[in-house]
């Protein structure tokens, strides 16, 4: 590797750096088999958190106009409200996150199931007051994953792919971005349950892989390489008691 000469306390030092393989920057490592199941996992979560985060921002105040035949500045007034609505939800998610036995991949799992379960219940509230509540409290549910999210995945992607694998996905789920609006309009043709059962639909699906993924990174060291990742994929312990990467001393 390369030398560098640093000048500490009066003495010369002589610093190594290894230098990293050229390839281990490319994309196509995050769908390595050492890295493909957390890509591809959190590939998935980003989708559902984008699809419903941002096709609720854009079919709340249509429906709203559909439903109670609300003014447009009272609609948006709603929008305003659903957003305050958010700030709970991240402070509860701030509380659990770090609990034990609850961990990131559960405080996910937690709120997604409760989200689904919140939007199939809204379309039901007849009450322009409930169902502004209702909405509130599904927003809520729908963002604190969303910011969890950034956590895990930090945690999971190793040092030399951390920054990669971020961008990448978070880029990928813009796709749900551009599609939630087009796939939303088209339910509130049909029907607002429609559009609140699809939904909880995404957020069943998002609830679906949380379940089905195994590892959890709460108090755990992170991952330097893909081979300290590739190192735990093989332990039999409950996700929840196996660190990600095992303690060094």
């Amino acid at each position: 590797g390369s030398r560098k000469v640093l000048l500490q306390d009066g003495r010369v030092r002589h610093v190594y750096h290894e230098e990293a393989p050229r390839d281990s920057w490319l994309v196509l490592d995050l769908f390595s088999n050492k890295l493909r199941s957390i890509t591809v996992f959190m590939m998935i979560i980003w989708f559902v958190c984008c699809f419903t985060y941002y096709g609720h921002v854009f079919i709340y105040p249509i429906a709203l106009e559909q439903r109670y035949h609300m003014q447009l500045e009272n609609a948006f007034f709603a929008v305003f409200l659903s957003s305050l609505a958010e700030v709970p939800g991240v402070i509860l998610g701030i509380m659990i996150v770090d609990m034990e036995g609850v961990g990131r991949r559960r405080s996910i799992l937690l709120f997604f199931i409760a989200a689904s379960l919140m939007a199939l219940i809204v379309p039901y509230f007849t009450e322009s007051t409930d169902f502004l509540i209702g909405n509130m409290v599904l927003k809520s549910l729908v963002n604190t994953p969303f910011c969890i999210l950034y956590i895990f995945a930090a945690e999971l992607f190793p040092t030399t792919h951390r920054a990669s694998g971020i961008a990448f996905c978070s880029a990928s789920s813009r796709i749900a971005g551009a599609l939630s609006p087009l796939v939303t309009a088209w339910a509130l043709t049909q029907s607002v349950d429609l559009t609140y059962d699809i939904f909880a639909l995404a957020m069943a699906l998002g609830a679906l892989a949380s379940i089905s993924y195994e590892y959890e990174t709460s108090q755990a060291q992170l991952p330097e390489s893909m081979d300290d990742v590739f190192e735990n994929s093989n332990k039999t312990k409950r996700a929840e008691e196996r660190p990600l990467l095992s303690s060094r001393g």
